[in-house]
């Protein structure tokens, strides 16, 4: 949306911390990225209610 702004950063805990904190509302990973890379993350948001999807768009 208009209100939107996408914060660039690396490290896929550090985004998944910033979701977890509530500072950001989605993280959005454009490229393949392994299940071991968001394990922790995923541990992290799963216990605070949340959850990872795994969007697959074909164009």
């Amino acid at each position: 949306g208009e209100n939107s702004e996408i914060i660039y950063a690396g490290g896929s805990g550090y985004k998944s911390l910033e979701v977890a904190s509530g500072n950001v509302t989605a993280y959005i990973h454009k490229t393949a990225i392994s299940k071991w890379d968001v394990c922790a993350g995923d541990a992290v948001i799963a216990s605070l209610g949340g959850t990872f999807k795994t969007l697959r768009i074909n164009i």
